[in-house]
């Protein structure tokens, strides 16, 4: 889904912009949509992907932490400008969709 990203001049944590929905009467809201793309990725000679990942117990993708040494860390030097990042998510794996848990 989209993300709220900033409620009137409030951009901190989802606490404060939470606040500021309950709390205003008029709202100017920057919206971010996400930006779809696919990647593949192979375990390098060393077995690693070079990412690690967290999810919410029910959430519906994991969570990109860290890229570390490995296929990630090479493909993103290969293709800079398409560079996978910290907080991307990972929505399907192999054609396969569900709950990150």
């Amino acid at each position: 889904g989209d993300f709220i990203m900033k409620v009137n001049s409030v951009n901190s944590s989802s606490v404060a912009l939470g606040e500021e929905i309950r709390q205003s009467t008029k709202l100017d809201l920057t919206i971010r949509r996400p930006l779809y793309f696919e990647v593949w990725l192979c375990n390098d000679e060393k077995g690693h992907l070079g990412l690690d990942l967290n999810y919410a117990t029910k959430g519906a993708s994991l969570v990109i932490d860290k890229i570390t040494p490995g296929s990630a860390e090479n493909y993103n030097k290969a293709d800079p400008d398409n560079a996978i990042k910290r907080h991307d998510h990972i929505v399907a794996v192999d054609d396969f969709e569900g709950t990150a848990a």
